[in-house]
């Protein structure tokens, strides 16, 4: 479709990018460390494989949203569109 070369395309996608990066990458870690040090309590009663899940289940997430985010700014700024799959969908 060639939407991907047009300068709207860019700017959407860079605002994207500049949410994502500050709800996910900047304030997450942030969370995820209040998360850990509030779950890890001396005084919390919750047994301790429900804590190791959580927190695991936390970090996961985590790394997931670091995943997304630079797949996003690579397939958005980076990479260009293989001009044989343009053809290919053309034709189909």
């Amino acid at each position: 479709m060639g939407y991907k070369d047009k300068l709207a395309f860019k700017i959407s996608n860079g605002l994207l990018l500049l949410s994502y990066f500050t709800v996910r990458i900047v304030v997450a870690p942030i969370f995820v460390y209040e998360t850990i040090i509030q779950t890890m309590n001396a005084d919390d009663r919750t047994a301790m494989w429900a804590k190791i899940i959580y927190c695991g289940n936390v970090i996961i997430l985590a790394c997931l949203s670091q995943f997304w985010f630079w797949k996003l700014s690579y397939k958005t700024f980076v990479v260009k569109e293989d001009e044989s799959k343009t053809n290919k969908s053309k034709t189909a």
